[in-house]
């Protein structure tokens, strides 16, 4: 048996280095040749076990801490796994389904794993490259910081109120998901699916959006600050209240919007495709570059233009609208 108990380090949920509550440690020879599995691991320490093909199908896990751990293929659905702690393990088709894994912190990991319909409020994930499918899922307040998780698939996932920083979601599916509050900051989401999502409240700051299919989104209240919306597709969306600031749409699809009281400061929309758009309630557009726009062929009330590149055509098109006042 093992007598390697590894501290956590300090701010893990399971407790700082000098936590006193005293741990299980488990075999660190566990692998899949072991016939004995204990029904429960709570608070359980496994340190360098293979742990591929296992089933912990429903098992009670909380507190449980995996370092340098292969789980290759194992199975963890429906498993209690509140406020798990692991790092350093190879995740490769390991199944998180319908688990909980509220409070828990993923840290150095890598591979692929299934975590539909899992519980992961309030969950960390840190400094991993993962690719997951965690469909209708539940990441509410979640922490992911310096982590990939490209081509992950997060349809239906509710997001509210988490923090994405310093990753890659390039390509990722976020069809239907609530990014409603979320702080997303310095983060690639290129070509990302993100179709009918709900940005309420969220705030998107460095974000790369290239090419994002942002086909019927809801921006309520939503701030995009330095950040790139180039070639983006954003048709048949719903902005309300809305700021975006120092932000790029160089060539960018925008069509069949409703826009209202919304605040466009410092944006690129050079070679941008507007059309189709309703724009009102004192919307205005402040040191913005329409340089090859065409601004026909949408519908304006109440909004103002200030110190804008909107070329000659343009601007004799606005000043003949009474609703328009366009400003040098």
């Amino acid at each position: 048996m093992s007598t390697f108990q590894p501290r956590k380090p300090a701010g893990s949920p399971q407790g700082g280095q000098f936590d006193s509550k005293p741990h299980a440690v488990t075999d660190a020879t566990l692998d899949s040749k072991a016939t004995v599995i204990p029904d429960k691991l709570v608070d359980a320490v496994v340190v360098g076990a293979h742990l591929d093909g296992r089933n912990f199908y429903k098992r009670h896990a909380e507190d449980l801490s995996m370092k340098d751990c292969t789980l290759t293929d194992t199975i963890f659905d429906y498993a209690n796994l509140n406020r798990l702690y692991a790092t350093c393990c190879t995740l490769d088709g390991t199944r998180f389904d319908n688990a909980d894994m509220t409070y828990g912190l993923i840290t150095d990991c890598t591979g692929d794993a299934t975590m539909c319909g899992a519980n992961m409020d309030r969950l960390s994930i840190w400094s991993s490259y993962l690719t997951v499918n965690a469909a209708q899922s539940y990441m509410r307040k979640a922490d992911i910081s310096n982590t990939v998780l490209s081509e992950s698939n997060f349809e239906g996932t509710d997001f509210t109120a988490a923090h994405i920083t310093d990753s890659d979601l390039n390509a990722a599916r976020l069809h239907r998901a609530d990014l409603g509050y979320t702080r997303v900051t310095n983060t690639d989401m290129t070509n990302t699916d993100m179709t009918y999502a709900d940005l309420t409240q969220a705030r998107l700051t460095l974000t790369n959006l290239r090419y994002a299919n942002m086909d019927s989104t809801q921006w309520e209240g939503a701030c995009a600050y330095d950040s790139c919306m180039d070639h983006a597709l954003i048709t048949n969306a719903e902005m309300k209240s809305s700021e975006f600031i120092n932000t790029t749409a160089v060539g960018a699809e925008i069509a069949d919007c409703s826009i209202k009281r919304c605040t466009f400061e410092g944006v690129n929309f050079k070679d941008a495709t507007f059309k189709g758009n309703h724009v009102q309630g004192d919307t205005t557009f402040e040191e913005c570059d329409f340089t090859s726009v065409d601004l026909t062929g949408n519908w304006w009330r109440r909004v103002m233009f200030a110190g804008c590149t909107l070329g000659e055509a343009n601007t004799t098109f606005l000043k003949g609208l009474p609703d328009v006042t366009v400003k040098d």
